[in-house]
């Protein structure tokens, strides 16, 4: 209490100087005032303004601190984060490492893409890369997988320089590595082995969240590495609790798409995800669900609370969610309730006009379909057909026939099958 009371009063005494103030000590407290994670709006809005006239004036540390500043407290105007990124094009040249990180931090964080700010901040990166410290390295590493934006130069010397620093990373910087490569899909096979090293080394001071996002993220680069993933799995159950939504998902996920059956953790993730499985989102649900089926655990109770909150949410379901949640309920043998079909059907036949390219979900979902007759089953049929079978028998067809160059037609059925991800032709 003593703390924001002074703060308040520091707020409110330094408002009545900003118009005049000096930038330097404009930037001061803004930065002072994020890192105590304190936030005042009014003042905020002052110094955001006296910012956007007078950007110009300040120097390439105050301007960093104001930009990672505004991003850590959540102050997002665009046109004040235009002319701060505007702005550090210009006066980049005076730029530690430590301002280009936190400037591109900052605007990934503020999920603002500004090409030609981000391409100076990887120009001056590379020419600073042996200068970096690895909380640096990492935040960048971040912001490039945050605005999914690929430079593979950067990203190579980011790695290079990483495998050198590797015992100095903190354990949330190796976490943040890790998900930054594989949601770039970055494979570097020997960085990944020396994060893997330090990660098994570490294992015990990894967050809940960060043992969720490692190992979520040697799964999606398909990277196996057993001793690591046992050592996760021992501190998921420790620290069950500290779980979230995404958590548990990406964990059950994680653990499932390496083919790894731990039963006490799945155990411990079932029981957990069903205290939590309100808040799941839609995306939530059906990679928990899938998970169960690719293993083949069968969770009856688990399970229909995944089934009824899918239906509570059937309006936010993409095609995506619905088709991975109705292909694991087929692959388990549970039989999903004729209302969930109805209703699913339904959705699922609208959201395909607004998704396009969805063929694979299309087949997971019409497999489902005709075994029963829904009640909602002939208008999905017919959009069935309209949108993807008769393009398939067109195709064929092309593809048998003598009449038709072969070469050419293969290629058209080749596309064909490419764009739909059409699944065992």
């Amino acid at each position: 209490i003593f703390k924001i009371s002074c703060l308040d009063a520091i707020a409110t005494t330094f408002l009545q100087l900003v118009e005049n103030g000096e930038t330097q000590a404009l930037a001061n407290v803004t930065w002072s005032f994020a890192t105590l994670a304190y936030r005042h709006g009014p003042l905020l809005e002052a110094i955001g303004g006296s910012v956007a006239r007078r950007a110009g004036e300040y120097s390439g540390q105050g301007l960093a601190n104001l930009v990672w500043a505004f991003s850590t407290v959540g102050y997002q105007h665009q046109p004040l984060v235009l002319v701060l990124a505007e702005q550090a094009c210009k006066c980049s040249n005076s730029f530690t490492v430590q301002n280009f990180a936190n400037v591109a931090w900052a605007l990934a964080n503020m999920d603002y893409l500004h090409q030609r700010c981000m391409d100076t901040v990887a120009e001056g990166s590379l020419a600073k890369i042996s200068e970096m410290m690895p909380q640096s390295l990492a935040n960048i590493a971040w912001a490039w997988a945050r605005l999914v934006l690929m430079s593979p130069p950067l990203l190579e010397a980011i790695a290079s320089e990483s495998e050198k620093k590797m015992v100095e990373f903190q354990s949330q910087n190796l976490s943040n590595l890790a998900w930054s490569l594989a949601t770039l899909e970055f494979r570097t096979p020997a960085l990944i082995q020396v994060i893997a090293a330090e990660a098994r080394r570490k294992v015990e001071s990894l967050q809940c969240q960060d043992l969720a996002s490692t190992a979520w993220s040697f799964a999606r680069l398909a990277a196996n590495d057993e001793e690591l993933l046992g050592d996760i799995a021992v501190r998921v159950i420790a620290t069950i609790e500290g779980l979230d939504e995404l958590g548990l998902a990406n964990t059950a996920w994680a653990f499932a798409k390496l083919d790894i059956e731990n039963l006490p953790l799945f155990e411990c993730l079932c029981n957990a995800a069903q205290l939590k499985m309100a808040k799941f989102t839609t995306q939530n649900l059906a990679n928990f669900a899938w998970s169960l089926a690719r293993l083949g655990l069968v969770k009856t109770s688990l399970l229909k609370d995944v089934q009824e909150q899918a239906m509570l949410k059937m309006a936010e379901c993409t095609t995506f969610d619905l088709s991975i949640l109705i292909w694991s309920f087929d692959a388990l043998s549970v039989e999903l309730p004729e209302r969930f079909m109805n209703k699913a059907l339904t959705h699922f036949t609208k959201e395909l006009e607004l998704e396009g390219d969805v063929g694979m979900f299309w087949f997971d979902v019409a497999n489902v379909a005709s075994q029963k007759p829904f009640e909602n089953k002939e208008a999905f049929e017919v959009k069935f057909r309209e949108i993807l079978l008769r393009s398939v028998q067109y195709s064929l067809r092309r593809l048998a026939s003598s009449d038709e160059d072969h070469q050419h037609s293969l290629e058209a059925w080749q596309s064909l099958v490419d764009m739909w991800n059409i699944p065992y032709l």
